[in-house]
């Protein structure tokens, strides 16, 4: 694997009366925010083989908003993903890139999995890390690259929706 992105899933309601928080559904302004930032990232290269995701229901409506815009990758729905440990996000993404010989993966989860995960790969790249560990808000996106297996993770690029939107 060569490409990596972290995707936080979009906005969600708030939980309805008796509703689990594995159900809870995508706001329409979380629906656009996570095209915004699939469409930044298509257009700074990413191209991902495969996409990973939470079994949450707001993670497969962020799959729906996403999918089409990277030309429609094949995906699967991981249960382990659900609320996972950074530790278990990465072990699920480095399997099915063994296991499958994916060049790109993008990887659709939840905090606080997702941000520890992003804080980790970003090893010290002073902005972006700074950045990552302020927030890592619904949609945002962290695009790293490496040339190969054997090297670290290198950050390309950190996305949010509000930045998208207001510069």
């Amino acid at each position: 694997m060569i490409e990596f992105i972290l995707f936080r899933h979009a906005k969600t309601q708030p939980a309805k009366h008796g509703q689990s928080d594995h159900d809870r559904r995508l706001t329409p302004r979380g629906i656009n925010d996570a095209k915004l930032v699939a469409t930044k990232l298509y257009s700074l290269g990413a191209r991902p083989d495969l996409i990973l995701h939470s079994d949450a229901q707001r993670c497969c409506e962020t799959l729906n908003a996403v999918q089409s815009i990277f030309n429609t990758p094949p995906a699967s729905s991981i249960p382990e993903l659900y609320l996972a440990e950074s530790h278990v996000v990465m072990a699920q993404a480095n399997l099915m890139a063994a296991t499958t010989d994916c060049k790109s993966i993008l990887l659709i989860g939840h905090n606080p999995g997702l941000q520890l995960l992003a804080m980790d790969l970003a090893n010290g790249q002073e902005e972006n890390d700074i950045r990552i560990r302020m927030a890592f808000p619904t949609s945002a996106a962290a695009f790293y690259r490496r040339e190969n297996d054997q090297q670290d993770w290198a950050l390309n690029t950190f996305i949010t929706p509000k930045e998208l939107k207001h510069g």
